[in-house]
């Protein structure tokens, strides 16, 4: 059924592991000429297998708050924020990896996603079932994952570190996965504890 992202996501996903594991063998075998050629589809790949469950949640029309258009992209800068704490991590193990540019990428998606997030909360919500979404999200019962977990423990904690320049190497990115965990569990459950009928 090519209409359902379930279907499109699965082969994004798919496309994209056979991607990145024919660029992971390349890299073992020596031929990182070769394997440099595949990144840039691998990043071309990356973008759907990111943000293609946005799509697949909106076809779930009982559920008002997964029909925001801010969804993708809100999906997109989780991908992109959680691959630079990653980055950062592998940054402070490996001397040979530049920590600069890690960490300046981190921080400044840091700060785009914490914009995003944001801007879906001062957003009027179109439906009252969105707005009762929203509102449980920012109150009860979630309210405490996503002020505590999401903001506090995976934004500005991390950012401060970041921007003081006294973070560790696994602190800060630990924490920034942590909050987007906090946060994505905040956006799949809320909309499914308003009663569809």
């Amino acid at each position: 059924q090519w209409k359902s992202w379930l279907v499109r996501g699965a082969y994004f996903l798919v496309a994209y592991s056979i991607l990145v594991t024919v660029w992971l063998g390349l890299l073992l075998i020596g031929a990182t000429s070769v394997a440099n050629v595949l990144l840039w589809p691998a990043a071309a790949l990356a973008i759907p297998t990111a943000v293609y469950t946005a799509f697949l949640f909106a076809q779930a029309k009982g559920r008002d708050l997964w029909q925001s258009p801010l969804l993708s992209v809100h999906l997109l800068v989780h991908a992109l924020l959680a691959g630079g704490a990653v980055w950062l991590m592998i940054a402070g193990l490996n001397s040979a990896v530049d920590e600069t540019i890690a960490h300046n990428f981190t921080l400044v998606v840091l700060g785009i996603s914490l914009a995003t997030l944001i801007g879906e909360v001062l957003t009027t919500h179109p439906t009252v079932d969105a707005r009762r979404a929203m509102s449980m999200i920012l109150g009860r019962p979630f309210g405490a994952w996503f002020w505590g977990g999401g903001v506090l423990l995976g934004h500005i904690l991390p950012g401060l570190l970041l921007l003081t320049g006294i973070e560790q190497s696994l602190l800060a990115p630990l924490m920034i996965l942590a909050g987007i965990f906090a946060i994505e569990r905040c956006w799949v459950l809320a909309p499914q504890r308003i009663a569809l009928s």
